[in-house]
Parts: structure tokens; sequence; C-alpha cells
């Protein structure tokens, strides 16, 4: 059995505290890509795909530009989506892709910007600054072929569901005991 990083065991430990049982995901060694960090189950046997992906950009003198944020998301994105193909390819079960981060710029708030394609701002007027636009690339695609976005950031999770198959999304709020008027819904572009 492989060795799991800090960040792995920490997403390991989130799942345990919800009663899941994080198993690492070996998968078959003949397979031509990686393949996901765990294969996820509960007591009832549903079970779901996970992945993690860190965060440990460092912030120069001038911080980090949303460019340079939005790439940082765009590999992570594209890695997952290969590694979930790899053993989900007809996307049977749920994909969850959980992001820890440890640097204050590459939060959920800069994923929402990613998503959406633009900057909000409260100045009474509604303004925008807009950014790429995920809609247009391939990774709208990637995007939806995973059904929850977990950010480990601080002492909370932060849950962003895709529009996904409604068994899916209706079985990880049980799991998650998510509240579905406090969950961040996902606009691409």
């Amino acid at each position: 059995m492989r060795k799991l990083s800090p960040d792995e065991k920490l997403a390991q430990g989130f799942f345990a505290s919800y009663k899941l049982n994080a198993e690492p995901y070996e998968g078959d060694q003949l397979q031509e890509h990686r393949t996901p960090d765990f294969k996820v189950s509960c007591d009832d046997g549903f079970f779901f795909f996970s992945e993690v992906k860190s965060f440990n950009t460092k912030v120069g003198s001038d911080g980090l530009l949303h460019t340079r944020v939005f790439n940082v998301f765009t590999t992570a994105i594209h890695d997952a989506y290969g590694q979930f193909r790899a053993v989900n390819s007809q996307h049977i079960v749920p994909n969850v892709l959980v992001f820890v981060t440890h640097n204050f710029q590459i939060d959920w708030h800069a994923f929402k910007e990613f998503l959406q394609g633009y900057i909000a701002f409260a100045d009474g007027k509604d303004s925008v600054i807009p950014l790429r636009k995920v809609s247009r690339g391939v990774y709208k695609t990637e995007v939806k072929q995973i059904d929850l976005f977990v950010f480990l950031q601080g002492n909370k999770p932060d849950f962003f569901f895709n529009r996904t198959e409604q068994f899916f999304k209706n079985r990880l709020l049980r799991l998650f005991r998510a509240d579905n008027a406090k969950i961040s819904r996902l606009r691409v572009g």
C-alpha cells in the first residue's frame, strides 16, 4: 500500500468525521492513467471516488495574479478528470474532488470567480471584471464530470455541488449532513 501524503491523511480524516471509510484506491497496475486517491464508502454500500489536490503555491511580494490562481484550478481539474475517467468512465458513481489549500488566495471565493468567469464588486453598481471563461474551453466538460468539490481550508469545509444527477446529489447531501439551502451551487461560465 502506498504512503499517504499529509493532505491525503487530512482528507481521509475529514471523511472519517462523517463516518465514511476512505480506502486508498490502488487500481490496476497496468492502467495507462493514474487513478483517484480514494474509494470512499459508507455502511450501506454506497460509494464514490475521491481525488485530493493540494495547493501550496508560494506567494511573491505582489501576491498571486488571478491568471495564476486560475491556472492552478485548471490544472487540478484536468488532472482529476483524467484520474476519474480511468476508473469511472461511464460516471456510474459520483466523483468528489477535495481541494486542500495552504494559500489564502486560493480559496472558495477564487474558485467561484474562476467558474463564473468574472469578479463581482459590491459597489452599488453591480460592477464586474470579466475573466477567462471556463465555458469556452474544454474544462467546462471536465468540471461537469465532478459532482462535488470540497474545500478544506481553515476549520470548516466548503461544499460546492455541481449540476449533478439528483440521486448522487441527494446521497452526498445526506452523507455530509449538508443543508441544501446553505450549499453553494456552481454555475460555469
